[in-house]
């Protein structure tokens, strides 16, 4: 946010649109991985069936394979 604007957002949705979930393979992906290197993006309902750890009090997604780092 910059005065009060959400800033960003157009770009959001549309790398979003473009990104392609690792668990099911359709686009629309718009949760990825914190970890460092880590290019896992998913689906919110994906990542719930795949294991992510999804911190939702701090907004921090690990991928399965980094949940416990």
């Amino acid at each position: 946010m910059a005065g009060g604007r959400v800033t960003g957002l157009q770009e959001a949705v549309w790398d979003a649109a473009k990104s392609i979930c690792d668990s099911c393979g359709l686009t629309g992906a718009n949760i990825g991985c914190v970890k460092r290197g880590c290019k896992a993006v998913t689906h919110y309902p994906c990542a719930l069936t795949k294991g992510w750890h999804l911190d939702t009090n701090q907004y921090i997604p690990k991928c399965n394979l980094h949940r416990i780092t």
